[in-house]
């Protein structure tokens, strides 16, 4: 009919509502408009269905994806829009706002953060003939003592001597694309424990395992997570989640519970190759992370992933070029430091990881030549309250640094770094053989012993072992000593060539070993360092296959020795509730002796049936139970009638059997 007015069509999407057009959604099929239809746009109804009934329908779908909760704010800030009056649909909506802000903080600052730390660079231009060699990298990287680039190097000072003006360099291939920025992924928010017992688990962890592996820098550190960057920067609240997981482990607060999966619902939300940002050079937090897991995971026996993780952290720290030492005269900043930190600790933890679960080491001793860290304790540092303005970077007079033992640890480990490479090589080249003689093995140990030597020789006063007066440092540096010393000589001593000489060094090693973990034990009731379980297992084995080979080997086996053995198994049982891998290194233990346990007991019941003698005096006990019964071990020379019944094989036999396991040689131990 002429001259009527044209009816307004209801239920306008919300672009066309926005852009205040004519929207026909409600005549078109799918109720999807032609306007969004022409632009390619979703066409979707939140503003309008807002208002109906007073919110949101409950059958609509809360935002899974970025571009549906992207829809959803543009309807929200509409004046039209009303907000849900039902708290069961308005909860989740604003929750997934909330995820999506504190996300776009973590990814900002998260930028900033690699803006400050990482070089500065201009990754659009080519500065110079070599900037050209890589997409957008870091023109300072460098990985060994001669690259490829400087021989490639050579054609560009052809053409500079040529005609320096002349480029045939296209944009397409020489400049990073957009589309090849890739942005880290995150799929859900961060859970952390309450404030104040985040500060409990920082303050421990910085007192106890970083006083030995001096990772993080304490007063910063505090003053970052005072400052609640965690809660705005994901890598660097994925290192406080592993600081938490780490330190709930040993920690007294009484609200950490007990139990082998301490920690675990922080450390499962790590996810640490996610938060790389595969077009930048890395930061400072992903190398302490990967550090970090590390040494959660070494404590649940999850080793094949420790030496995984820790080689992952030092081909990173590669990447970003702290393996070498740094050429230019800028000053140094405690940015600086941290990342020569961050490279020792992942030394230190694949150093352990590669030889607890028989594999070689990520970064050998002669693929890098960053200084050791400085011997300047935390507070000292410049910008903290105690420094000197005037002297930067000094150690006041008369205060001895605390990070000396970890300095001095890090030398230890470089000595056996090298026994790594050279005595448990895979294959040793035929080279060698033609440059050396036929007892080359056996002369590499005599050289490091006589490094050792001078290692130990060298210590200072405060870290000399004092029985008497037993320190956590000290402990840590002594039974690690006994440790690499019996590394050393371990291959000697189980094969059919073996040499006497290894094995007194190895026994009087474990001994010495045994008597160092026995008095720190008795003096803190703590297992300082990981380290020290190991120190532990080999220990134990070495006296016990002293005390199996007394007769045919003519070895002198004491009853100390085995007294030893159960304390060391004393200790393990002890901590296995915090340890995991404590009470897997006591099961082997105890499957070692159940070994030398059968030859005896079928002796003793030969002399029961023809001599009529009760043999229960020579039981030894169940090496599973509690061992604080010092009735355990005989004594006198009854002790070496537990031994009868062993060939001179005894070495090998346990040789195979240490295989199995995995100590002796590649296995999942």
């Amino acid at each position: 009919m002429e001259g009527t007015k044209k009816r307004r069509l209801q239920g306008s999407c919300d672009s066309c509502r926005f852009r205040k057009k004519a929207c026909d959604s409600a005549q078109r099929p799918g109720a999807k408009c032609s306007n969004c239809v022409a632009f390619g746009s979703e066409c979707t109804h939140i503003a309008a269905m807002s208002r109906k009934n007073g919110g949101v329908p409950l059958n609509l779908a809360m935002p899974e994806t970025t571009e549906e909760l992207q829809v959803h704010i543009t309807a929200i800030l509409e004046p039209a829009y009303t907000c849900p009056k039902d708290t069961r649909v308005l909860r989740p909506l604003l929750v997934q706002l909330a995820r999506y802000a504190r996300e776009l903080e973590a990814k900002v600052s998260a930028l900033e953060h690699e803006a400050s730390a990482s070089p500065t660079a201009d990754v659009q231009t080519m500065e110079g003939p070599m900037s050209g060699l890589s997409i957008s990298e870091n023109k300072n990287r460098q990985y060994g003592a001669e690259d490829d680039t400087k021989f490639i190097k050579t054609v560009f000072d052809l053409k500079q001597t040529l005609d320096p003006h002349y480029s045939h360099r296209r944009p397409a291939f020489w400049t990073r694309q957009v589309w090849q920025n890739m942005t880290p992924v995150f799929t859900s928010p961060l859970f952390f424990p309450p404030s104040d017992l985040i500060y409990s688990f920082v303050d421990h962890f910085l007192d106890t395992t970083n006083n030995h592996i001096c990772l993080l820098h304490g007063p910063s550190f505090r003053r970052d997570v005072s400052n609640g960057i965690h809660y705005t920067s994901r890598q660097f609240g994925s290192v406080v989640l592993a600081v938490c997981a780490i330190a709930s482990r040993t920690s007294n607060d009484t609200r950490v519970a007990d139990g082998h999966q301490l920690g675990w619902e922080w450390f499962k939300q790590l996810r640490p190759l996610d938060s790389i940002d595969y077009a930048s050079p890395g930061c400072l937090w992903d190398l302490q992370l990967f550090v970090l897991m590390v040494l959660y995971m070494y404590r649940l026996s999850i080793k094949g992933k420790c030496w995984l993780f820790a080689g992952m952290g030092i081909r990173l720290a590669q990447h970003m070029r702290i393996h070498r030492k740094r050429r230019s005269n800028e000053p140094w900043t405690p940015l600086d430091e941290s990342l020569k930190r961050a490279w020792w600790a992942l030394i230190t933890v694949d150093c352990y990881a590669s030889s607890l679960s028989g594999r070689m080491i990520c970064a050998n001793v002669d693929e890098f030549d960053t200084d050791l860290p400085l011997e300047i304790d935390d507070e000292y540092w410049p910008g903290e309250l105690l420094a000197d303005p005037l002297q930067p970077w000094t150690q006041p007079a008369g205060v001895v640094p605390k990070v000396t033992a970890w300095v001095l640890h890090l030398k230890l480990l470089e000595i056996y770094g090298f026994a790594q490479k050279t005595i448990y090589s895979v294959r040793r080249s035929e080279y060698w053989d033609a440059l050396s003689t036929a007892e080359w093995g056996h002369n590499v140990a005599v050289e490091l012993d006589s490094a050792l030597n001078k290692w130990i020789d060298a210590l200072p006063d405060h870290l000399r072992w004092n029985p008497h007066q037993p320190s956590e440092a000290s402990a840590v540096l002594y039974s690690t000593y006994y440790w690499v010393q019996i590394q050393i000589h371990r291959p000697f001593i189980i094969n059919a060539d073996r040499s006497f000489d290894s094995i007194a060094i190895c026994t009087n090693a474990a001994r010495s070993c045994a008597h160092v973990l026995q008095a720190h034990h008795a003096a803190f009731h703590d297992i300082t360092l990981g380290n020290m379980l190991a120190a532990i297992l080999y220990s134990a084995i070495v006296l016990l296959l002293n005390a199996a080979n007394a007769h045919s080997d003519g070895a002198v086996a004491t009853p100390r020795d085995l007294e030893d053995v159960y304390k060391l198994m004393e200790i393990l049982q002890s901590h296995e509730e915090m340890w995991q891998v404590a009470g897997r290194y006591h099961d082997v233990i105890a499957e070692v002796f159940a070994l030398l346990k059968a030859p005896k007991e079928q002796d003793s019941r030969k002399r029961k049936e023809h001599h009529d003698v009760d043999a229960e005096h020579l039981d030894w006990g169940d090496p599973g139970v509690d061992s604080s019964n010092t009735d355990l071990a005989p004594n006198g020379a009854d002790n070496l009638m537990a031994w009868e019944g062993w060939s001179a094989n005894s070495w090998e036999d346990f040789g195979a059997y240490l295989s199995l396991t995995g100590i002796n040689g590649r296995g999942p131990f």
